[in-house]
């Protein structure tokens, strides 16, 4: 039961972020239980990966775009002065906001 208890908890904390409605855990756990593949354990492993793929597709298109930009020249974060720290600030703050979890978001 300890490890049901703990995949309802993670679910039940960032099932907003994941797009899933609330849940009981005696739902949960008649779910995993379950002889064949359940709606609900389906449900839950889709909205994870969906969430895993959009945070890399994001990430990519970042580090692609950056790679572009230093490629054709244009980066102003190449640049001296105060113009390339600004440039370094912010695309240090975009990949740093990336990586971040939504902590803080309430379930």
């Amino acid at each position: 039961l300890g490890r049901v208890l703990q995949a309802w908890d993670f679910i039940s904390r960032f099932g907003k972020l994941l797009h899933l409605t609330p849940f009981a855990l005696e739902d949960l756990s008649g779910a995993l239980l379950y002889p064949e593949e359940s709606p609900l354990s389906s449900e839950a492993y889709s909205a994870l990966l969906r969430y895993i793929l959009v945070q890399h597709e994001t990430y990519a298109a970042s580090v692609a775009e950056a790679r572009e930009l230093k490629a054709s020249g244009t980066d102003p974060a190449d640049g001296g002065g105060e113009e390339g720290a600004a440039a370094r600030r912010r695309a240090a703050a975009q990949a740093q906001k990336l990586w971040e979890p939504d902590w803080a978001e309430d379930p």
